[in-house]
C-alpha cells in the first residue's frame, strides 16, 4: 500500500496533474466550430384513426361436383356468384332410374337429398352465404353445404351420387 502511494505521488509530481491542460489533450487539441441548431419548424400530421370495417367478405368455394351440368363452370366462377345446376335422368339408366334430386354435403364424405323429382329433368340454384362461406339452395338459407351433386334413385331405393 506504502508503494502504490508513492507510485501515485511521484506520477503527480513529475508529468501528472499539475502539468496538465486542456490544450494538450488530443481531442480538444483541434479547433472546435460550432454549428448553430436549426430549429426547423415541425409539422404535426393530423392523426387519423383508420376507419372500422367490418371484416371483408369471404368468397366461397366452387359447390359443384365435376359433371354436372352448371352456368357457371368452376373456372370462371367469380367467388360468390349463384349457381344454377341441372341434373336430368338419360338414357344411360337404362329405366332403372326413377326419381332423381339434389344431394348436398358438409363434409365432402355425407350427402344428404334437398330435393327430389318424378320428372326427368331437375333444375336449382345455389347461393352462397359469404358470412360463413358455406351454400344453401335458393329458398332455404338455412342449410348450409359446402357442396352439390345429382342424385339418383333406383327402383330399389338406393341413391347414386354423381
Amino acid at each position: 500500500m506504502l508503494l502504490t502511494t508513492i507510485l501515485v505521488v511521484v506520477g503527480l509530481r513529475v508529468g501528472g496533474a499539475e502539468n496538465w491542460k486542456m490544450e494538450n489533450c488530443p481531442v480538444t487539441s483541434k479547433p472546435v466550430t460550432e454549428k448553430p441548431i436549426t430549429e426547423e419548424p415541425i409539422t404535426e400530421q393530423p392523426i387519423t384513426e383508420e376507419p372500422v370495417t367490418e371484416e371483408p367478405a369471404k368468397c366461397c368455394p366452387y359447390p359443384l361436383r365435376p359433371g354436372v351440368t352448371v352456368n357457371v363452370t368452376g373456372p370462371s366462377f367469380k367467388c360468390d356468384e349463384p349457381i344454377a345446376m341441372e341434373c336430368q335422368i338419360t338414357n344411360d339408366f337404362g329405366g332403372l332410374v326413377n326419381k332423381i334430386g339434389i344431394a348436398g354435403s358438409s363434409d365432402g364424405y355425407t350427402n344428404t337429398i334437398l330435393t327430389v323429382s318424378e320428372e326427368k329433368f331437375l333444375e336449382k340454384t345455389v347461393i352462397c352465404s359469404p358470412s360463413s362461406a358455406m351454400w344453401h339452395l335458393e329458398g332455404v338459407p338455412e342449410d348450409k353445404f359446402s357442396g352439390f351433386t345429382c342424385a339418383y334413385m333406383f327402383s330399389n331405393g338406393t341413391w347414386l351420387y354423381q
